[in-house]
Parts: C-alpha cells; sequence; structure tokens
C-alpha cells in the first residue's frame, strides 16, 4: 500500500523493528554458545597456567603461600572475563533488546493511536458489557457530543436506533453492517445524552466483536460510523431525476400519441369536408355554365346554399376549434411543467381555505356540502399546491351524484416523512379499469357532461412529480372517490 505522506518518511515502527534486528545480529556476534565459550576459557587456562608455571620454574625458590597467592590471583584473572562472558554480557544484552522492543512497542502505540484519533471514520469501544469506553475525535463530531465523558458508559445494547436483529447478531459474536436512519430527537427524547444535533441522519454502521486475551470470543465490540447522509440524499436526487425522466417521457408518449391520432382526426375532417365544398362549388359552377333556366339553375344551388356548404362549414371550424383546444392544452402542459418552484412551509389549512373561496359559486350551484378538518403543514410551492387541489375539488364537483346530496371533505395526516392528503366525494365513482388512464392527457371521465380540455389530473400529477410528491385513487363506481395526495412533511425543527 502506498503511504498518503510519501515514501521519504520511514514508519516509526518498521524503523524501530530494523534497529531491534542490527542488535540481535550484533549480539549473536558477541555471544557465542556456551560450549564455544568454555572450550575458548579452557584453553585460555592452560596458556595462563603454563606461563606461570614455566615462570615460576626459572625464578628462585619461592614460598608455598606465595604459590598459592599466585595461583588464586591467576584463576580470578581467569574468571573475570569467564563470568562477563557467561553472565554480564547476556544480561546486558537482555536488557537493551528490552529496551528496544519497548522502544518499538511505544512508536507503533503512538502510530496507532494517531491513526485512532485522526481517522475521519467514527470509531467507538465497549467493553464485554457493552458499555462504551472510548470513541474518537470523529465520532464526537459525528454524533454531537463535547466530550467522551458525557457518552462514557453508554450501553450498546440501548441504543434504540440499533435494531433487534444487528443486536442478536453480534451477541453471536457475528459481525454486523447495515444502514439506517439514526434519530437525534429521540436520543434527546429518550435523555440518552447530550446532543447538539437533531432530525435524522444516514449512518453505515459495522458491528465487530472482539477477542479477549484468553480467546474468549466476548471481548468487547469494536463499532466504526460513517455519515452517508449526502450520499443518500445523492441517491434520492437520483430517484427523483429518474422518476421526473420516466414521467417525461410519459408525458412525450402521449404528445405523440395526440399529435398522431387526436390532431390527426380533426385534420381528416377538414381535408374531407374541404373535398365536399369543392363538389359543392364545381356543382355551382355547371349550374350556371350549363343551358338550364334561371329557375331550374336555381333549384339546383338551392340544395348547395342551404345545407351542402354551411354544414361543410360548419364541420371544418369544429375541427378547427378541437385542434386549437388540443394545441392550447399542449401548451398550457408545457408552461406548467416549466414554472419556477419557490419551496416553502406551507400552512395547509389558509391554503384550501382560499381554494375553497374560490369556487364557492361553483359549491353553491352543485349544491355540494364542504367539510375540512384540520390540515398538518407540507413542504411544496404555494402557487403550484393550490392548482393541485383547485383542480382536485373542481374535478369533484363536476362529477357529483345527481341522485343524491354532493358532499365532498378535506382532511389530512403526517405518514412518516409525508403529510398525506385526501378528497373525498359521494359522486359517481371510477371504474377500476380507468384509475389509471384518468391521468393520461386530455383524457375526460365523462365527456358528455364535463367540461375542458381533460388535463386537470394530468397537471395534478406533472406538478406533484416536480414537488417529491405522489397522488393516487380509491374509488367505488356508484359510491363515490377518495384523491389522495403526498407531500413533503415539515418537522418540528423545520
Amino acid at each position: 500500500m502506498v503511504n498518503p505522506r510519501g515514501n521519504s518518511k520511514e514508519r516509526p515502527l518498521n524503523s524501530a523493528m530494523d534497529r531491534l534486528k542490527e542488535h540481535l545480529i550484533g549480539s549473536r556476534k558477541l555471544v557465542r554458545s556456551p560450549i564455544r565459550t568454555v572450550v575458548f576459557l579452557a584453553i585460555l587456562v592452560f596458556l595462563v597456567e603454563f606461563l606461570i608455571m614455566n615462570i615460576l620454574h626459572r625464578t628462585p625458590r619461592i614460598s608455598e603461600p606465595t604459590e598459592t597467592l599466585i595461583d588464586s590471583l591467576a584463576l580470578v584473572l581467569l574468571l573475570i572475563p569467564a563470568l562477563y562472558f557467561l553472565l554480564f554480557r547476556p544480561m546486558v544484552a537482555g536488557i537493551e533488546t528490552e529496551r528496544v522492543l519497548n522502544a518499538a512497542l511505544q512508536e507503533s502505540e503512538e502510530q496507532f493511536r494517531g491513526i485512532y484519533e485522526q481517522s475521519p471514520i467514527a470509531i467507538e469501544v465497549y467493553d464485554s458489557d457493552g458499555l462504551l469506553v472510548q470513541v474518537n475525535q470523529a465520532c464526537l463530531d459525528l454524533f454531537g457530543v463535547d466530550q467522551v465523558a458525557e457518552v462514557k458508559g453508554f450501553k450498546l445494547l440501548e441504543d434504540p436506533n440499533v435494531s433487534e436483529d444487528a443486536k442478536k447478531q453480534f451477541q453471536k459474536g457475528e459481525a454486523v453492517q447495515y444502514e439506517t436512519a439514526f434519530d437525534f430527537d429521540l436520543i434527546k427524547k429518550l435523555g440518552l445524552y447530550k446532543t447538539s444535533k437533531s432530525g435524522k441522519y444516514f449512518i453505515d454502521v459495522r458491528i465487530t466483536p472482539l477477542r479477549a486475551e484468553n480467546g474468549n470470543k466476548n471481548g468487547g465490540y469494536l463499532v466504526q460510523v460513517q455519515d452517508i447522509t449526502e450520499r443518500k440524499q445523492a441517491e434520492e436526487a437520483r430517484a427523483r431525476l429518474n422518476a421526473q425522466l420516466d414521467s417525461k417521457n410519459k408525458e412525450l408518449e402521449q404528445i405523440v400519441y395526440v399529435a398522431s391520432h387526436d390532431l390527426r382526426s380533426p385534420l381528416v375532417n377538414i381535408d374531407g369536408y374541404g373535398k365536399e365544398l369543392e363538389h359543392a362549388i364545381d356543382d355551382l359552377r355547371s349550374a350556371f355554365d350549363s343551358d338550364k333556366t334561371p329557375t331550374e339553375a336555381l333549384e339546383t344551388v338551392a340544395p348547395l346554399l342551404a345545407h351542402d356548404i354551411p354544414d361543410a362549414l360548419r364541420f371544418i371550424r369544429t375541427s378547427a376549434s378541437k385542434m386549437n383546444a388540443l394545441l392550447a392544452g399542449l401548451l398550457k402542459l408545457s408552461r406548467s411543467g416549466r414554472a419556477a418552484l419557490t419551496i416553502d412551509s406551507l400552512d395547509m389549512n389558509e391554503l384550501i381555505a382560499k381554494v375553497v373561496d374560490a369556487s364557492e359559486f361553483q359549491i353553491k350551484e352543485a349544491g355540494a356540502e364542504l367539510n375540512v378538518t384540520e390540515l398538518p403543514p407540507c413542504k411544496g410551492d404555494a402557487v403550484q399546491v393550490n392548482q393541485v387541489f383547485s383542480n382536485l375539488l373542481g374535478n369533484a364537483l363536476q362529477y357529483l351524484d345527481p341522485e343524491r346530496p354532493g358532499a365532498i371533505r378535506f382532511s389530512g395526516q403526517v405518514e412518516g416523512e409525508r403529510s398525506v392528503y385526501c378528497v373525498e366525494d359521494n359522486g359517481i365513482g371510477i371504474a377500476p379499469a380507468r384509475r389509471q388512464i384518468i391521468f393520461e392527457i386530455f383524457h375526460r371521465l365523462d365527456p358528455v357532461r364535463s367540461q375542458g380540455e381533460g388535463l386537470g389530473l394530468t397537471i395534478v400529477q406533472q406538478v406533484l412529480d416536480r414537488l417529491s410528491g405522489d397522488i393516487w385513487v380509491e374509488s367505488k363506481p356508484g359510491k363515490g372517490s377518495r384523491f389522495y395526495v403526498a407531500l413533503p412533511a415539515v418537522h418540528k425543527s423545520q
């Protein structure tokens, strides 16, 4: 592995180990095996004794005590290096070896401590009872804690953000890896420890059981945590973009269908009735160019002027009007999809009150009873969300059942990360086969009794796609319908 700090600096641990090797090699050169040392000393003693005896034989006769003293001194002189080589030198070498090993161990511990403290990954160490004993600075920063003492003793098994399955797994001695949404508000609510953070963060957690010195599996737990909130947000943004792309592709498919079918139909009518006009003009020419009397010519022309030509012109104008409506609808849809968005926290009680006020005349005309419950806030663009609920209210009024008094109800509640609203009516309902196609462009549930271009629900879905929302419908024919709208919720801290 490449040293991130460059190859010019030797790692402390490797340096210490190299010095230890050199020392041990030098020790082996100086400290021979005991057998070689004994042989060497025996030869030395023999030579010294031989020299002493030779000297004594050449000197005048000396006393026996003096001779004994000289022998003792010679023996002491021989024992001093022997003791040095056999006892003192190995002892010194052992002390030096231990010193080098301790220095290497200290450098290794300092290196590990530096890696531990400077690691960008949050590291937590728990003892065999699952109590927190140590964390690094990255961990304190990630969880919004000032000092280690504030979380020391925290129980891993009491962490509400660790699933029960994960707890069972690492208690068995198995490594665990999972991703989760860490809820800081829950930590504050339970009073587990003080933190400066709030809301939810996405984290990647790896829990590794440690072995004790005696080989027992339960030697504590090493927990490594990484903040993956940005990655998750990027993944969600990518998913939203893909969803928008799919929606745009679907819109393009519908527009192509409109261009090839709905727009082609009035063009065929215009072409057909244009030919009818050509035939009528030919008949007019032939009537006046022939030898017919004025009376006979008038009898030929009268039906053309009274019926054929006016009918053809009426159908041509109707087809042109239909084409104009289709093109206007496409333009409206295009503008709706390109409108600038301003995302704010919306008071839905106030917004729905404005929607109801704007539709007050239609509500009275339909004789409908309207009921609005307390609604939770959401995040969105005020103009676009107003358009969504105005269209839904207009649809509910348009498809009320004439056989009974109309009733429309607005309600809502928070479900996780979304505020879900319901627009409920007791109208004619929607058949199961048509619950999806009602959101398609220019589709009208009942073309005879309904007005407009058939773009209301198409625009609603387009707007909600841009606001990271959703819409779905539940309905029973003859009973009524419930349109559900989901938008991002507003948390208390926002």
